[in-house]
């Protein structure tokens, strides 16, 4: 395992966060899904359970995901070989976290990870052999996860309350669906 101890980088200058009903940042994780709504999943550091019990699930949800990964490209992909690949997800490697400050997500302090219900989260998933594997990044990096219609609108948003903390992809996906029912919305004039 290579470790990533508790080294808390300098944090990036972040940029607002979307809100739902606003647009989403361009760039790399919009650009992986090629003008179709989808799910953006910012995961927390690679080798993190969390992380991992978040790739296993959107695996069997929605193969219109990106899932957004900082640390060391190679370690990362090694990470994801490691509990059974991509899969149908697009991978973005943002080895320096700058998709995630443009996003708005920033990083947490040691309770994030260290207090009772991340461990519990960690302890719950032994069973089915999630665990801490071969780490990248680091440690304080919240995640997060956005649902964007077609139009780069975000539909649904949710910030991990703490590092254990799985989203609701099943209502990020529904969100979608709800917002092929509504009218694109209007050009700017």
């Amino acid at each position: 395992m290579r470790e990533i101890g508790l080294y808390k980088p300098e944090p990036h200058e972040l940029s607002s966060l979307p809100s739902v009903g606003g647009p989403a940042p361009s760039g790399p994780p919009l650009d992986a899904l090629r003008g179709m709504p989808g799910l953006v999943a910012f995961l927390r550091h690679p080798g993190c359970p969390c992380a991992e019990r978040s790739v296993r699930a959107l695996r069997r949800l929605a193969s219109r995901t990106v899932i957004v990964l900082h640390g060391e490209p190679d370690h990362a992909d090694s990470w994801l070989a490691s509990i059974g690949g991509a899969g149908a997800l697009a991978v973005v490697h943002d080895r320096d976290r700058l998709e995630y400050a443009r996003w708005g997500i920033g990083l947490t302090d040691t309770r994030h990870f260290l207090s009772m219900a991340p461990l519990l989260s960690v302890v719950r998933g032994w069973s089915d052999g999630v665990r801490n594997r071969d780490a990248t990044g680091t440690r304080y990096q919240q995640a997060a996860t956005f649902a964007v219609d077609e139009h780069s609108i975000v539909r649904w948003r949710q910030l991990a309350s703490h590092g254990g903390e799985l989203p609701d992809f099943g209502v990020g996906l529904s969100a979608l669906l709800a917002a092929e029912q509504d009218p694109p919305p209007s050009p700017a004039t």
